[in-house]
């Protein structure tokens, strides 16, 4: 039992270091595209669609935990409001609300960091797929 929780441990430890050497632009990058694949992969089953969005949200939220655990995160969908298919749902961007503690110990960050897709785009960082 000692050595699976120094195991976890050790993995909770890497994760941590992994996500605050990606940075949230990259990850919100890696969650983007993960999603476009996710898309494309599930083609009309909407039951595989929700369990993958499920994980790829899952993932997206504990890679940003990891730098910030009192974050909040929120994902901005495009014409959500108007969309007639899920299948037409595209991130448009990716708000993360800092927390007091994180921004205690990084005085020169935004307390509210807003990543467009669309900059991610001009940036070169997202090829257009369709």
């Amino acid at each position: 039992m000692d050595l699976i929780k120094k195991k976890q441990q050790q993995n909770k430890a890497y994760k941590i270091r992994s996500a605050k050497r990606l940075g949230p632009k990259t990850i919100v990058l890696e969650f983007v595209e993960e999603m476009e694949n996710l898309r494309q992969e599930v083609g009309d089953d909407a039951v595989e669609f929700d369990i993958g969005l499920t994980r790829i949200a899952g993932l997206l939220e504990s890679r940003i935990l990891a730098i910030d655990p009192h974050a909040n995160i929120i994902v901005h969908w495009n014409k959500e409001n108007q969309v007639e298919s899920w299948k037409d749902l595209r991130v448009e961007g990716v708000t993360i609300e800092w927390s007091n503690l994180y921004l205690g110990k990084n005085p020169t960050s935004d307390p509210i960091r807003y990543i467009d897709i669309g900059c991610l785009f001009l940036e070169g960082l997202i090829e257009e797929t369709n």
